[in-house]
């Protein structure tokens, strides 16, 4: 390896888990049926969404999309939601919609899949110095999958990071009538459009002293499940022209136009009997476990990026390289000694929160 060469870029995902939508919940130009037609009877709408078959076909999903188009926010949230997969129309819109593995428990009525990634690339010492000009943005554009976007680029002397989100697309579970199942569409589009997964490593411990806090601070986010949870049930309530059958809480939490009156309320309920408090606790212990794990990978991309610095020190190099290099080697081993630091900090939380699991070493 020559002092113009970088290493391999580093790719490290972390699965930002999306709580699924509460077990008790039962655009011009887009190539769809009438919408009016779909919804032409109660009867209709409680028939099973897949009509009864066991795969996905595009008119299933046509009738979910005929079903958001008539209304103007659900309309809005689809076609924001398919902005961000990068798909136009109905049909290319199909390929991020599937049908749930099968739920024995019933935890769950429909899923999102949304993760957050982290890309490193190393830079040459030609490029530390300025003799070579790099288009870093562009480089890891060129390496991503369509439906992976950078959120952020940042650039360290040594390396440079580009953070990214991937939104692979939502299931509903088979089971579901089709009032039900469009009402779990829009939730699960909700998150899709909305929500900004983070790789929060260097600051997760900071931002949530406990579970509690993690709780309380997630459940609010743009995109979270307060708000996928407000707009799916916005959308069962105005398709059913009622709030008949709901439970107690959430009729008086929702007025007959679908419009949550009492935010409180409804939150508690969602946070308890919902079971979202505990779905979140849950996404916390995986989130220490997984973040420690992250540490890990970018401390060992950083220590092969080390190692590499050392190894020109036996090779011939200018005086302005061998600046570099020493310069480069000290601020890699101080960073690499505060990652090490930063996971026993992790390790210390996990324990005093009883999670008791295998990490990486």
């Amino acid at each position: 390896m020559t002092p113009n060469q970088v290493l391999a870029s580093a790719l490290f995902a972390l699965l930002i888990v999306v709580s699924p939508a509460a077990a008790d919940v039962p655009s011009v130009g887009v190539d769809s049926p009438a919408a009016d037609s779909v919804v032409a009877s109660g009867h209709q709408l409680d028939e099973n969404w897949l009509d009864g078959e066991n795969s996905l076909t595009l008119a299933h999903v046509e009738r979910l999309v005929a079903m958001a188009q008539l209304d103007p926010q659900t309309a809005t949230i689809l076609q924001d939601a398919k902005d961000v997969l990068g798909a136009q129309t109905t049909r290319q819109l199909v390929a991020f919609i599937h049908i749930c593995e099968p739920n024995p428990t019933g935890d769950y009525s429909g899923l999102a899949d949304v993760q957050a990634f982290r890309r490193l690339v190393s830079k040459s010492l030609d490029e530390q110095s300025g003799k070579e000009r790099v288009d870093h943005r562009k480089q890891i554009e060129s390496m991503l999958p369509k439906n992976e976007r950078i959120t952020k680029l940042e650039n360290q002397p040594d390396y440079v990071t580009a953070l990214t989100a991937v939104r692979g697309g939502i299931c509903v579970i088979a089971g579901s009538n089709l009032r039900d199942a469009y009402s779990t569409f829009i939730h699960e589009l909700t998150h899709i459009a909305y929500l900004v997964p983070q790789v929060e490593d260097m600051d997760f411990l900071d931002l949530y002293k406990n579970a509690q806090e993690y709780v309380d601070k997630t459940f609010v986010v743009p995109g979270g499940e307060l708000e996928a949870s407000i707009q799916g049930y916005r959308a069962l309530i105005r398709t059913a022209h009622s709030r008949y059958g709901l439970p107690d809480e959430i009729r008086e939490s929702f007025n007959d136009q679908g419009e949550l009156v009492d935010r409180k309320k409804f939150s508690a309920y969602l946070l308890g009997k919902g079971r979202y408090g505990d779905l979140l606790r849950e996404n916390y212990s995986r989130k220490l476990i997984g973040l420690y794990n992250l540490l890990a990978s970018k401390e060992s991309f950083l220590t092969d990026v080390y190692n590499e610095r050392a190894g020109y020190s036996r090779k011939r190099l200018s005086p302005e390289q061998h600046r570099l290099v020493i310069g480069s080697a000290h601020r890699l081993q101080s960073e690499i000694i505060g990652l090490r630091e930063l996971r026993q900090s992790y390790l210390s939380r996990m324990a005093a929160e009883g999670i008791s699991v295998k990490v990486s070493n």
